[in-house]
């Protein structure tokens, strides 16, 4: 399985890692297997330097924005410090919602996961690999 998502994208979740050393979180916007946009939300976990979390008021405001910019949730992305790209087991408590993907990042390195139930990774993921585009699928800028 493949998605595709501009390098321009990619290159801000990792200067938004690279810029704070907690986790950074937020979600995918796209269509099928496109990662069209994203939105950086804050991390309101009770420990931001060890796990993420994305309060419902975001995730309500931004299921909106995209449905408005005729796009979907499609995923969520967010940084690991520790430099291990894999999801964690956190992660795959999280991972509740079928085909959602999984954006890690850190340093210049990132790696797409789809949670599935039975998957290879922590028994709920699957890695994707990335196609990288260099023009934005939909918009140049985020919101």
């Amino acid at each position: 399985m493949k998605c595709r998502i501009s390098s321009i994208l990619l290159d801000r979740f990792v200067a938004e890692a690279a810029a704070d050393p907690r986790e950074t979180c937020g979600l995918l916007l796209g269509r099928g297997e496109v990662i069209a946009d994203a939105l950086a939300l804050p991390n309101v976990a009770p420990e931001p330097a060890r796990g993420f979390a994305i309060s419902p008021s975001d995730q309500f405001a931004a299921a909106r924005f995209a449905r408005a910019a005729g796009l979907a949730v499609v995923g969520c992305y967010h940084s690991h410090p520790s430099g291990n790209m894999a999801p964690s087991a956190a992660d795959a408590a999280e991972a509740i919602q079928e085909g959602f993907y999984w954006l890690i990042v850190h340093g210049g390195r990132r790696r797409l996961w789809i949670s599935r139930a039975g998957g290879r990774e922590a028994g709920r993921f699957d890695e994707v690999e990335l196609q990288i585009i260099e023009a934005p699928a939909f918009r140049e800028t985020p919101p």
